[in-house]
């Protein structure tokens, strides 16, 4: 499996890159790395580049499953702000899905975008 990550802290901004082969295990793997890193505050803003993601495979199943472990672990997020950027197609729908279904259920704000620049503009500001 092909997949790599990395996490680069900018004052209150968490920017996140995803390449590859993104699973159910990685994603949960990247939330757990970020909120147990001693910088991390609950509220800093997230801004995930998933434009290199390739192949998400997980199923609808794990998908839900995601949203229920953001929600338990929403204190420890808290209610900071998620902009996911990633290309339309298969990888942006599985996303936007996911956003639909965990925006109501945590105190973070979740958006999609298909440009790094609007996901920044949508951030600034926001610490």
């Amino acid at each position: 499996m092909n997949y790599e990550h990395s996490i680069d802290i900018e004052d209150c901004l968490w920017r996140v890159t995803v390449q590859g082969e993104d699973t159910f295990l990685n994603r949960i793997g990247r939330l757990n790395e970020i909120i147990s890193n001693p910088r991390w505050r609950p509220g800093s803003n997230v801004l995930e580049d998933c434009r290199g993601i390739t192949l998400m495979d997980m199923d609808i199943n794990e998908i839900f499953s995601i949203t229920d472990i953001h929600a338990i672990k929403d204190a420890a997020i808290g209610k900071g702000k998620l902009a996911i950027v990633t290309n339309m197609g298969t990888v942006g729908s599985i996303l936007q899905m996911w956003k639909s279904n965990t925006e109501e259920r945590v105190s973070q704000e979740i958006r999609v975008f298909h440009d790094i620049e609007s996901a920044e503009g949508w951030l600034h500001g926001h610490c």
